[in-house]
C-alpha cells in the first residue's frame, strides 16, 4: 500500500479541482457561432439531399452530417468563423455529396458576411446562378466548378446583375457547368473591377468574345476559357484590347472557332507566363515580338492555320515542336520543314508575281498604245 505525503495529496487535490473547474467553465461558455447563422445553415441543409454520386471527386464525404444543434456551428465541417465576433466568413461545401436545386429563398443567402463560398463538385442540376448571390457583397472568392448549374442564356443577364455588385470578387470559377449561349456586351463599367482569375472552361458558350467586358479586366491575372475540353465555341477575332491587360499571367483561349490574326497588341503582356491559342482557326504569321516576352514559359499555337517561318531567338528558342504542330503552313525549327527552303520558295513566288505584274503592265501599256495608234489612223 502506497501512502501519499500530505503535500503530494494537497497538490493532487488542487490539480483535480483545477481540471474540474476548467471543464465546468468551458461548458458554460456560449457558442462562438451566432444562433441566427447556425439556424440558416441548418435550414440550408434541409433543402438538399445527400447523394454519394453527386460529387465527382476522388474523395468526397457529406460535410453537413456534422451539422447539428448540439455543437457550435463554427466547429462544423466546412464552416469557418471570425474568431472575434463569430460571423461565418467562409463556407467550403466542395465535394460534399449535395444534390438539389438552389432557390432564391435559400437561407444561405442570409450569410451576408461570407467572403469565400465554394460549392464545387456537387449536383445543383436545374439551378440557375441566381442574382441573389449579389447580396453577398463581401464575397471575394466564388467557386461553382463542376456543380451542374444551368444557364439557358440567362448568364448574359446574370453577369451584370450580380457580379457587378461584388466589387471585391477576385477569383471566379464557373468551370464545368451547363452554361451556354453568347455573353452579350454590358454597359456596366464596374463589372469585374477587382477580378484576377476567371475560368469559363468546359461550358457551352458561343458567339464573339465581348470586347467591353475585357475593358474592365484591368486586374485580371488568369483567364481560362477552355482547357482540354472543347465545349465552348467562341468565334470571331481575338480582341486586341486583351493586350491592355498588362498584369495578365495566363491566357487560355484554346478549342474554339476563333479566326483572324494573332493581335499585335499581345506583345504588351510583359508578365505573361502561359499563352494558349491552340485548336482555333487563327491564320497569318507568328509575331516576332512575342519572343521578347521573357516571362513567357509556355506557348501553344498548335492546330491553327498559321503560315510562314517560326521566329528565332529569345523565348522562341525555348519552345518545343508541340507548340506549333498542326499548322501545315509553318516552317522552321523546331519543325521538320526547313524554313530556308520555304523562304526560297516564297522569294521565288514573290519574284514570279512581280514579273507577272510587270508583264501585265507592259501588255496593258502596249495594248493601250495600239488602241491609241488605231484611233489615230482612224481619225486620218
Amino acid at each position: 500500500m502506497v501512502v501519499l505525503s500530505s503535500a503530494n495529496g494537497e497538490l493532487a487535490l488542487f490539480m483535480l479541482y483545477a481540471i474540474l473547474y476548467q471543464l465546468s467553465f468551458s461548458s458554460s461558455l456560449p457558442y462562438l457561432c451566432r444562433k441566427d447563422q447556425a439556424r440558416s445553415l441548418l435550414q440550408c441543409k434541409k433543402t438538399f439531399s445527400k447523394n454519394v454520386d453527386a460529387s465527382g471527386c476522388f474523395q468526397s464525404y457529406a460535410k453537413t452530417l456534422s451539422w447539428n444543434r448540439s455543437t457550435d456551428c463554427c466547429s462544423w465541417d466546412g464552416v469557418y468563423c471570425n474568431e472575434m465576433i463569430g460571423h461565418i466568413i467562409e463556407l467550403d461545401l466542395s465535394c460534399s455529396q449535395i444534390q438539389g436545386k438552389f432557390h432564391s429563398n435559400n437561407s444561405l443567402f442570409r450569410l451576408s458576411n461570407l467572403r469565400r463560398l465554394d460549392l464545387s463538385f456537387n449536383d445543383f442540376s436545374g439551378s440557375h446562378i441566381l442574382p441573389k448571390f449579389g447580396g453577398l457583397s463581401n464575397l471575394t472568392h466564388l467557386d461553382i466548378w463542376g456543380s451542374r448549374f444551368t444557364g439557358d442564356n440567362e448568364l448574359n443577364d446574370i453577369f451584370p446583375k450580380w457580379l457587378g455588385t461584388l466589387p471585391n470578387l477576385k477569383p471566379l470559377s464557373l468551370k464545368s457547368n451547363k452554361l451556354h449561349g453568347p455573353i452579350k456586351a454590358s454597359k456596366n463599367k464596374k463589372l469585374f473591377a477587382q477580378l484576377q482569375i476567371m475560368d469559363l472552361s468546359s461550358n457551352l458558350f458561343s458567339g464573339n468574345l465581348p470586347v467591353n467586358i475585357f475593358e474592365n479586366f484591368q486586374a485580371m491575372k488568369i483567364f481560362y476559357e477552355n482547357v482540354r475540353d472543347p465545349w465552348n465555341k467562341f468565334e470571331g477575332y481575338i480582341p486586341s484590347i486583351i493586350g491592355d491587360l498588362t498584369v495578365l499571367c495566363t491566357l487560355n483561349l484554346s478549342h474554339n472557332h476563333l479566326e483572324g490574326l494573332i493581335p499585335a497588341s499581345l506583345h504588351q503582356l510583359s508578365v505573361i507566363e502561359s499563352l494558349d491559342l491552340s485548336f482555333n482557326k487563327i491564320g497569318g504569321g507568328i509575331l516576332q515580338q512575342l519572343g521578347f516576352l521573357t516571362s513567357l514559359e509556355a506557348l501553344n499555337l498548335s492546330h491553327n492555320h498559321l503560315v510562314g517561318c517560326v521566329p528565332k531567338g529569345k523565348q522562341y528558342d525555348t519552345f518545343e515542336k508541340s507548340s506549333y504542330q498542326g499548322n501545315d503552313g509553318l516552317h522552321g525549327f523546331p519543325l521538320s520543314k526547313d524554313c530556308g527552303a520555304y523562304e526560297r520558295i516564297a522569294i521565288s513566288s514573290m519574284i514570279s508575281k512581280r514579273k507577272n505584274k510587270m508583264n501585265t503592265q507592259i501588255y496593258l501599256e502596249n495594248f493601250d498604245g495600239k488602241k491609241h495608234g488605231q484611233r489615230k489612223r482612224n481619225s486620218l
